[in-house]
């Protein structure tokens, strides 16, 4: 790695290192918003702090690895030379993900979007098809640090468990303010996802 993105990339650690401290000290008041404001820096800068880390230890790990291949023991020295093939090529994919991570990101990255999840013809397999839809969506929102929430749901007469005729749902980021509710029109089976301005999303842009 050049020595400009190593540097670059511990700046930024020690930046998510800096904030964290902010955070937890009685300076920052808790729900202000300069606490809002450190929680959405800090959630922005732990997946480069954490797969810095994460680096580190392949590195010191590829050390150890070259320290095999010069043992005298045969059996060691191949095992040295294994680990340090597989090593060298992890280092490569953190060192793509690390520079990934120092791209700009995009300021509407972290904007509330509201999704339409509507059940197709079909009975009960179209409604559990959506649930399904909605519960892939909401596991995917999660794992990126956003938050899923059903502001309304309709549902068939006998409906089974998890399934639905058609929900609502806002998916915004965790530290962000809710943002004001709209909603989308539509006769066929869909998911819509609106961004932004309510009333572009209504009329289509």
């Amino acid at each position: 790695m050049k020595d400009s993105i190593r540097q670059r990339l511990q700046k930024l650690s020690d930046r998510f290192e800096e904030v964290g401290r902010l955070l937890s000290s009685e300076e920052v008041a808790g729900g202000s918003r300069q606490f809002r404001e450190l929680s959405m820096e800090y959630a922005r800068l732990q997946p480069l702090a954490e797969r810095l880390l994460r680096y580190h230890g392949l590195e010191r790990d590829l050390q150890a690895a070259r320290d095999l291949q010069a043992d005298a023991d045969a059996g060691m020295r191949e095992l040295g030379s294994a680990e340090l093939a597989l090593l060298t090529r992890e280092l490569e994919s953190e060192e793509l993900e690390l520079r990934r991570l120092l791209l700009p990101k995009d300021p509407r990255d972290e904007r509330s979007i509201f999704l339409e999840v509507r059940a197709g013809t079909g009975g009960d397999e179209a409604a559990i098809f959506a649930g399904d839809l909605y519960r892939m969506y909401a596991r995917y929102a999660e794992s990126k640090g956003f938050s899923a929430e059903v502001l309304s749901e309709s549902h068939q007469p006998h409906r089974r468990p998890g399934s639905f005729l058609a929900a609502e749902v806002r998916v915004r980021y965790a530290s962000c303010p809710a943002r004001p509710r709209h909603r989308s029109t539509g006769a066929h089976p869909h998911l819509r996802v609106h961004r932004g301005d309510p009333s572009r999303a209504r009329r289509g842009r």
